[in-house]
């Protein structure tokens, strides 16, 4: 099922335009009214030359924007679920009161 899943055809197609896509998407920021919380491997931040800088770079200037780097591979989800999770209530609750 995971299979059928991973190798249908819109991700096939997504694989192809994959590219074409980052083209498109290059130089783009998050809406300014649009909060962002990223987290991003540390893994991914030692072997990628500028990986955390392009991240930063995509916030635009909302000063609610956060980037949190966690300690591992680049499926941190699977790593971190609770935390992730965690961290986001805590976040997205800062967020709803400062919109009041």
């Amino acid at each position: 099922m995971y299979l059928n899943r991973l190798l249908s055809q819109n991700a096939m197609n997504e694989m192809e335009m994959l590219e074409e896509n980052c083209n498109k998407l290059s130089g783009m920021k998050f809406p300014n009214n649009v909060p962002v919380l990223f987290f991003i491997s540390s893994e991914n931040v030692e072997t990628t030359p500028g990986w955390k800088e392009k991240h930063v770079e995509q916030f635009g200037n909302n000063g609610k924007n956060k980037l949190i780097v966690l300690n591992g591979s680049h499926y941190l989800y699977n790593e971190y679920a609770p935390k992730i999770c965690n961290t986001f209530k805590e976040w997205d609750s800062a967020e709803q009161v400062d919109r009041s």
